[in-house]
């Protein structure tokens, strides 16, 4: 994105590439949508706060919701991470209608499936977990080098 730096050139260089390809990536099929997915709802997430992303953000957004759109049996069952993220992201435009869409769904029912099971770690390869996140922050912030305790020696 323009004034986005390196991250918004690879941002936008990863979202062209997916859009080109997009008829392979259906076709390929599995668990691609669903971790391209899971990524894209991370990085906007991430995005959203950043106004030299903006033009990234929208990219991503709509690259998003052409994921999500492509089948429901490939997120409907991606468990409480991936649900955590869309509803981070559910008042963006597009999401805000895949969100209503899973509230009114069986009065709620797929939400609050999806809320009781983990997701799988197939899919969790393409981001962090909250927990890790907050731990690699906090040791990024709060830890010096050489200052960390090594556990294998009882400290």
């Amino acid at each position: 994105a323009e004034g986005g730096g390196w991250v918004g050139e690879i941002t936008n260089h990863i979202m062209k590439l997916i859009s080109d390809h997009f008829d392979w990536i259906v076709r390929r099929g599995g668990d691609l949508i669903p971790l391209l997915s899971y990524t894209i709802l991370g990085l906007l997430e991430e995005h959203r706060n950043i106004p030299p992303l903006s033009a990234a953000f929208n990219t991503e957004a709509k690259l998003c919701v052409r994921l999500l759109r492509v089948n429901a049996r490939h997120w409907r069952g991606l468990g409480r991470d991936f649900i955590r993220v869309l509803h981070r992201v559910r008042l963006f435009p597009g999401i805000d209608l895949i969100w209503r869409e899973l509230e009114q769904h069986e009065q709620g029912k797929t939400l609050r499936t999806a809320v009781r099971r983990p997701t799988p770690g197939r899919i969790l390869v393409g981001r962090l977990s909250p927990y890790m996140e907050r731990l690699m922050i906090f040791m990024l912030t709060h830890v010096n080098l050489g200052e960390q305790e090594n556990p294998t020696n009882g400290c």
